[in-house]
């Protein structure tokens, strides 16, 4: 699993923004695809449209019901956090230090520690929603969108 320590300049900042941005779209799609095979009754054209958080509180409504869930509290701790962080991510992270005239290093340090600490904790649920998709389209013996990683 890719684990960041430090960020010790913009160019690794940036990508490690690019990099939280793209576990949370694969995580929104993963968890369309993985309530799709739960219920494949259901248009998978319906259900891209679900916003992240409807789909988590579907996906967390159909996994609680198991007798074997595949996510932990912690994981939908984290994925009830995930539009937040995203929204961050996307629209907010880099005005805490660009136009910071004080103590620009300081708030650069301070903004990207919490990048740090959201980076490794989206990749790791990344990891564990990818391997729920891909075990349960084996599963089920579903191939394409569903097997790719």
């Amino acid at each position: 699993m890719e684990t960041i320590t430090k960020i010790n300049n913009n160019d690794e900042y940036f990508w490690a923004v690019g990099k939280v941005l793209y576990f949370s779209q694969c995580i929104e799609h993963d968890l369309k695809l993985t309530y799709s095979l739960l219920n494949p009754n259901i248009n998978f054209d319906n259900i891209k449209k679900l916003t992240l958080g409807t789909t988590v509180k579907k996906l967390k409504e159909k996994d609680s019901s198991s007798k074997h869930p595949f996510l932990g509290t912690e994981d939908y701790d984290l994925l009830d956090q995930i539009t937040k962080i995203r929204n961050r991510y996307a629209h907010e992270c880099f005005i805490e230090w660009v136009y910071e005239s004080k103590d620009r290093n300081k708030a650069f340090t301070k903004s990207a520690n919490r990048l740090i600490n959201d980076h490794n904790r989206l990749a790791k649920l990344y990891r564990v929603i990818e391997k729920v998709r891909i075990d349960l389209a084996k599963e089920q013996d579903v191939e394409s969108i569903y097997l790719k990683s």
